[in-house]
């Protein structure tokens, strides 16, 4: 327990308490291999608790967008107040970045079964499955 006895003195009671907590994800067992766990600082010094890892999934789409901005200070000022002949005389310079991101829909962390399994054809099949089970 821990009582800030400045504030008490001036009448205002402050009283914390510690209290236990956990944070638990489960993941397959066949992921194992490639999980990373890295324990560190992050912003203001608090702790920072990082886990990574590969599973299986499939791309849905793939997005890639080009952004661009003013290069500095200058640049962006050029922009909003040069007329349109001093920017064509002294045009602006941009920084770019190419970004690239995958959508992914059907994800499964049971990467350890062997092809033809049941995780397989829930890649492949997704909420149809029961069509694949039906007797023929």
């Amino acid at each position: 327990m821990y009582v800030d006895e400045e504030a008490a003195a001036w009448g205002h009671a402050i009283t914390l308490e510690k209290r236990h907590f956990v944070s638990m994800m489960h993941i397959g067992a066949a992921c194992e291999d490639s999980i990373r766990v890295e324990v560190g600082r992050g912003y203001m010094e608090d702790l920072c608790v990082r886990m990574s890892g590969f599973i299986w999934a499939e791309s849905l789409e793939k997005i890639e967008k080009r952004v661009t901005w003013p290069k500095d200070w200058w640049q962006a000022f050029k922009l909003r107040w040069f007329p349109k002949w001093a920017l064509s005389r002294w045009p602006a310079t941009y920084d770019e970045i190419d970004i690239e991101r995958r959508v992914y829909e059907k994800i499964c962390p049971h990467v350890a079964v062997p092809e033809g399994g049941r995780h397989y054809e829930f890649l492949a099949h997704g909420r149809d499955m029961h069509i694949l089970r039906q007797p023929t």
